[in-house]
């Protein structure tokens, strides 16, 4: 059980636990500590993508395929 938060379990216990950080593993250490009890985690990487997205399509009246973005952003770096 890698449950180490200053709260009680039964706080997050089945919720769905956002991190607005994100990881190129898509796994922080909030998200580390809650994953045994909550329903669904996710991080932050993918409002960063959209925002991006919704301003370079304001700006350039173009919408990025944010897709390609996502996998490059989790892509491990050699």
């Amino acid at each position: 059980d890698n449950f180490d938060l200053p709260i009680a379990k039964d706080v997050v216990a089945r919720a769905k636990c956002y991190d607005l950080t994100y990881s190129r593993t898509g796994r922080t250490p909030f998200l580390s500590a809650v994953e045994s009890v909550a329903s669904a985690t996710a991080d932050g990487l993918g409002m960063l993508i959209d925002q991006g997205a919704a301003a370079f399509q304001i700006w350039r009246g173009v919408h990025p395929d944010t897709n390609v973005a996502r996998s490059k952003l989790r892509q491990k770096q050699t």
